[in-house]
């Protein structure tokens, strides 16, 4: 028998099945005996966590070892020439050891701060193997990888084949890289490496144990039968060693590699009368084991890095009958005969010369989804050319391919298609498919596999990497989908008509012959049903999708699939053709119709120019072709002509519709064609016809701003009909009378022809701007040439208000309001709004309306139209004539609307600024004066947002508070002075305001509150006569919370009039009779000369008597009436004067009296009185 080469690997061998080999492995087993008794027993180096790394050079490698006390993670890598080790935890030698020993691959070491990860330059390339023992030592080998490559990508990961497309295209199988399916970290089950001493680094080990080869390769079978015998074919990623041993009726093939054999593949290859006995591991290697029958012999080759195998008959000995009943192919020739196998089949599509280059494995037949046989996977067509044994196979074209395979017993037809991002593969046999395999099988193109049920067939719909499409191939029973980067296309494309059966009824015919029943199937994704007709031809497909008025045509890369747009759209399958109809026929276009085969109207297809018009940029008058009553049957012949025309012209089609959409006032419309042009080419955008049409159409619109971009375009600056359009769109955005007025007076030529839509739209701007730059001939032209056929009743509202506004225009008043009066009657809702407006403005500005009467009309219209600037005007309007009648509330209001529902008008800055003015009028100005104190704080709580900041707003809250103060509203003005000591003052102006706070909390009997204000507004430096008031009021408030005894202390040594006034109030209200009378006395001051007491000097005078009296104090009491008797008898008070200085009457007592000069203690006038009295007189900022 042939043996293959023996690659060299790290893993002992299972005993062979020839002698001599045996013989050969005891010396190999004993020196693997004496390496695990080593790793056993351990080193020598004392129990740390990890010894120094040791290191020695072996024969064709270099090894190094970290020993631990537990298992470790570790990663070893290449990557830019340096060689990377990593563990988790840190290493406790000096990895420098390694360096001598292992020169030939190492440069030098770095050694990471954490001491986890150790860097070593490369001296030369080297393949990295790297695994733990059971002694929990990590070992690394390092090898000199001599093939030319650069790449310092890591491994692949483990237990992952890399796909055939992968392996670079013409590398001599020699060069692939060894390490293309090398592990990240080998198995636990690896045998300990043999430790190496680092004194004798240059001496090998005399029987190493072989290292361990790596994870199995996952091995693909696949089979076919051919003339007197059948091939297996086994699909390695590389080359791989081999060898074939027959004996007798079994055959042997082993392979010196591990390896996955995918049984199920194997079996289905296999014809009946060979059987499958085992795949089973063979020392390095695997080996499979097949029965034969009496008389076969085995033959095989090499075909780059697969292998071969053919089962060979007996001349003359006839096959064993095929599942499926199929004839058998010829018998094989007789011995002695020339006799070559043939070759694997190779792919099409590639150049000859590239059959000969070292080749990768081609898309190979995938494990089958369903898991069953597959019978008859030939690897060739029949009538493939002979090949010697060891003719190379084309490759694949370049680019990652996974390969997908379905199989079934039976002839099959298949369909497959994309919708909604998936990718579909439909058979009309039902089977259950293993998504599973198929997933693993897709590797990381296809993203998820699920089988769709409730059909008589099989579906399976997949996710796949964006751009990555099948091609579909079949081998015998087994459908194969090769996927990779390129469109969704089949081979051969179906021909595709559309054949009319009525006037405008017909069906799509499809000529695929051989067609499945239909079958429907539900999409999850869409909730819709999918209507699916497979076909056995290979490749043929749908080549461009089709939207019909009731169905949708999918491209597909094989068979047929129709989504219905209704209920009652089918397939219909016969042998010849596949349609797609419903009871009456489609709605197809009509026009251009040819004699079908049949007999009927076959329309054509793609070879009709554009029914292109050559006209200016924007000729309304031709475009509108037979306008607007002719408008649906013209507007049909362009639709019908545009599925016919070519594809270079079908954008100058749909430029003809666009153009016919604007000239007859269809804007939307329009936009949505040109939208469709721009899609299919973007280029076509910035061309001066594309930019007219656009613009146009956005006007219609009332896109201004998009309209200006357009027709601004400098190509279109000599148009007159485009200067109309730019014109009008800059006036109704921008509206400058003057300036736009030049070029609108023009529009009476160029409308008075065009469709009712036009007249209107372009007329009704021209004719409001021509009439307010004061052209009230030029107005009147535009309103009479807007006139025409088509004008609805509302229309005619409108044309009475333009004819209004150009009568105001020329100052013909009592017209102008007789027309407005006629559109307010009109049925057109906003001219009406706009004329009530425009007249009440009139009558107003002539003196025929007084105010009252224009604000009452004008109220009337707040809800008669909301659209465009209407709403905003009137308020604003409404609000000024408000304020202007001194209703402040309701102007205010009116503007505050504005200024919540309009924030971003460009006048609501206007709008806020009058608001400011007025709200200043009425409270730094006074005008709130004339108001009532409740009505003025009503105003000032509903928009004190408008309070300005700084002094203004301060001095404007300190006028309303005194308002306030003056009509009792103490608690009211105290909230107004608090918030301006809690958040607006600071400094001195805080400290007099508190004051003023804590005075009207005495005078409203809160002097807790009055005791806080001043505390919460000291300052530094107050000023004297400041601090004695704060102090006056301190004592004020102490007194009235029964603190008098420190109130008396705060004055203790201040003998002011202010002060010994306050040590009498506190006195008295103690009924210290003595005390209170010698503090009032002290602040009388008797006039010079013969003055008049002043009133509050003679009420003093009264009280000091009265203290006097119920202090029994006779002497003073003379005192008193000898000093300002006379002076006292020229006061109100005189007799009460008298009364208590008077001298007492001997022996009767007069109660009446005695009782009047209680009520006079009783009536006693005191500090806080005087302030309040002059509080109401003066203000409340009298006080400081």
């Amino acid at each position: 028998m042939k043996a293959a080469e023996q690659a060299p690997t790290g893993r002992p061998e299972k005993a062979p099945a020839s002698a001599s080999d045996s013989r050969c492995l005891i010396p190999g087993l004993l020196a693997s005996l004496v390496v695990l008794l080593s790793l056993i027993l351990g080193p020598v180096f004392p129990a740390l966590a990890q010894s120094s790394p040791r290191a020695a050079e072996h024969d064709g490698f270099g090894r190094m070892v970290f020993d631990w006390d537990a298992p470790v993670k570790f990663s070893a890598e290449t990557v830019n020439s340096q060689l990377i080790v990593r563990f988790d935890r840190p290493i406790a030698g000096d990895p420098k050891v390694v360096l001598k020993p292992l020169a030939r691959y190492l440069k030098g070491v770095t050694l990471s701060p954490d001491r986890r990860m150790v860097t070593f330059p490369l001296a030369v390339p080297v393949q990295v193997k790297s695994f733990q023992t059971g002694t929990n030592s990590v070992v690394v080998d390092l090898s000199e990888d001599k093939k030319p490559a650069s790449s310092s990508a890591p491994p692949p990961p483990p237990e992952q084949a890399i796909p055939p497309a992968e392996i670079p295209a013409g590398l001599p199988p020699a060069e692939l890289p060894p390490g293309q399916k090398a592990p990240a970290k080998a198995p636990e089950t690896a045998k300990p490496a043999e430790p190496v001493k680092a004194a004798e680094p240059a001496k090998p080990a005399p029987a190493a144990p072989a290292q361990p080869q790596g994870p199995a390769t996952d091995l693909m079978v696949r089979g076919g039968e051919h003339t007197g015998f059948n091939r297996l074919v086994f699909d390695w990623p590389k080359p791989v060693g081999y060898s074939v041993d027959e004996a007798g009726a079994t055959v042997s093939i082993n392979f010196d590699r591990p390896a996955n054999v995918n049984v199920t593949s194997l079996k289905a290859s296999l014809p009946p009368d060979v059987g499958f006995l085992e795949a089973k591991p063979n020392g390095k290697g695997t080996s499979v084991v097949l029965s034969l029958p009496p008389g076969m012999r085995v033959r095989h080759f090499t075909s780059g890095p697969r292998v071969a195998v053919d089962l060979v008959r007996p001349a003359g000995a006839p096959p064993p009958p095929r599942a499926n009943g199929a004839a058998a192919p010829p018998l094989a020739p007789a011995p002695g005969t020339e006799e070559q196998p043939p070759a694997l089949k190779p792919l099409d599509g590639l150049p000859p010369a590239e059959a000969a280059a070292p080749a990768k494995p081609p898309p190979s037949p995938p494990p089958n989804g369903n898991g069953k046989a597959a019978p008859a996977a030939a690897a060739a067509a029949e009538g493939e050319a002979a090949a010697r044994p060891g003719e190379e196979i084309k490759p694949v074209p370049t680019g990652k391919v996974v390969s997908l395979g379905f199989a079934f017993d039976k002839p099959t037809g298949a369909a497959v298609f994309r919708r909604s991002g998936w990718l579909w593969a439909v058979f009309d046999l039902k089977t259950e498919m293993d998504t599973k395999l198929l997933k693993r099988t897709g590797g990381d193109v296809v993203l998820h596999v699920e089988q769709v049920q409730g059909f008589k067939g099989t579906a399976v719909r997949m996710i796949t990497r964006p751009g990555f499409n099948p091609s579909v191939r079949k081998e015998g029973q087994l459908w194969v989908l090769d996927i990779h980067e390129q469109p969704i296309a089949p081979k051969a494309g179906f021909d595709v008509a559309t054949q009319m059966d009525f006037q405008e009824r017909g069906r799509v015919v499809i000529k695929a012959t051989d067609g499945s029943q239909p079958m429907i199937l539900k999409d999850p994704e869409v909730g819709d049903f999918i209507h699916v007709v497979t076909v056995p031809a290979i490749g043929a497909g749908v080549r461009q999708g089709r939207e019909y008025p009731g169905a949708e045509l999918l491209p597909s890369a094989q068979g047929i699939a129709m989504i219905p747009r209704a209920d009652t759209v089918r397939l219909d399958a016969n042998r010849e053709t596949v349609e797609i109809t419903q009871p009456g026929g489609l709605y197809l276009s009509p026009m251009l119709a040819a004699e079908g085969p049949g007999g009927g109207k076959v329309a054509t297809d793609g070879n009709m120019g554009a029914d292109v018009m050559t006209t200016g940029p924007l000729d309304i008058s031709k475009w509108m072709r037979g306008g607007n009553d002719k408008f649906v049957d013209d507007h049909r012949k362009l639709i019908s002509r545009l599925a016919h025309v070519r594809p270079d012209e079908k954008n100058a089609q749909r430029m003809e519709i666009a153009r016919h959409y604007v000239a007859n006032g269809f804007g939307a419309e329009a936009l949505g064609e040109l939208r469709v042009m721009a899609a299919v080419d973007p280029l076509i955008v910035d061309t001066p016809p594309y930019r007219a049409v656009r613009g146009a159409a956005s006007f219609l619109m009332g896109r201004d701003a998009d309209a200006i971009v357009d027709l601004s375009t400098p190509a279109l600056k000599g148009d007159a009909k485009v200067q109309l359009f730019l014109a009008a769109a800059s006036a109704r955005s921008l509206p400058d009378p003057n300036k736009h007025a030049l070029v609108l007076r023009l529009a009476p030529e160029d409308i008075k022809t065009w469709p009712r839509n036009l007249r209107i739209g372009i007329g009704e701007v021209a004719a409001r701007t021509v009439a307010q730059a004061g052209d009230s001939k030029g107005a009147a032209r535009i309103v009479d040439a807007m006139m025409g056929p088509g004008l609805s009743k509302r229309d005619i509202g409108k044309l009475a208000y333009l004819s209004g506004m150009a009568a105001q225009a020329g100052k013909q008043w009592d017209t102008a309001i007789s027309r407005y009066r006629d559109a307010e009657a009109s049925e057109s809702r906003p001219d009406r709004a706009y004329a009530a407006r425009d007249r009440v403005e009139l009558m107003l500005r002539l003196n025929k309306m007084t105010p009252a009467e224009a604000i009452r009309d004008l109220e009337k219209l707040r809800f008669a139209w909301r659209g465009e600037d209407f709403e905003f005007q009137l308020l604003k309007r409404l609000g000024q004539l408000q304020i202007a009648a001194g209703r402040y509330g309701e102007g205010l209001r009116s503007m505050h609307s504005l200024v919540a529902n309009y924030p971003d008008h460009p006048e609501i800055g206007k709008v806020q600024e009058e608001m400011s003015d007025t709200f200043n009028r009425l409270f730094l100005m006074g005008e709130a004066d004339k108001l009532s104190p409740v009505t003025a704080i009503g105003l000032y709580d509903e928009f004190q947002e408008l309070t300005p900041s700084g002094t203004k707003g301060d001095e404007m809250i300190r006028r309303l508070a005194d308002r306030l103060a003056g009509v009792d509203l103490l608690e009211r003005a105290g909230e107004l002075l608090r918030h301006q000591v809690e958040f607006r003052l600071s400094g001195l102006d805080k400290a007099r305001v508190g004051t003023r706070l804590a005075f009207l909390n005495l005078s409203d009997r809160k002097p807790g509150l009055a005791l806080e204000a001043l505390e919460a507004s000291e300052a530094p430096e107050i000023p004297t006569d400041l601090a004695a008031r704060r102090r006056y009021i301190r004592v004020q408030a102490l007194t009235d919370l029964g603190r008098s005894a420190e109130a008396l202390a705060l004055i203790i040594n201040d003998q002011s009039e202010e002060a010994n006034r306050l040590r009498g109030d506190i006195n008295w209200k103690l009924k210290r009779w003595p005390e209170a009378a010698a503090a009032l006395e002290s602040t009388i001051v008797k006039p010079i000369g013969n003055r008049p007491l002043d009133p509050a000097t003679a009420r003093r005078l009264l009280d000091t008597a009265t203290a006097m009296t119920l202090a029994k104090d006779e002497r003073g009491l003379t005192r008193l009436r000898r000093g300002y008797g006379a002076l006292m008898a020229q006061t109100e008070w005189k007799e009460a004067f008298d009364l208590l200085t008077s001298e007492p009457e001997r022996g009767i007592i007069d109660y009446r009296r005695l009782g009047d000069k209680i009520k006079q203690a009783q009536d006693f006038q005191t500090f806080m009185g005087e302030w309040q009295k002059r509080v109401k007189a003066q203000g409340l900022s009298s006080i400081n």
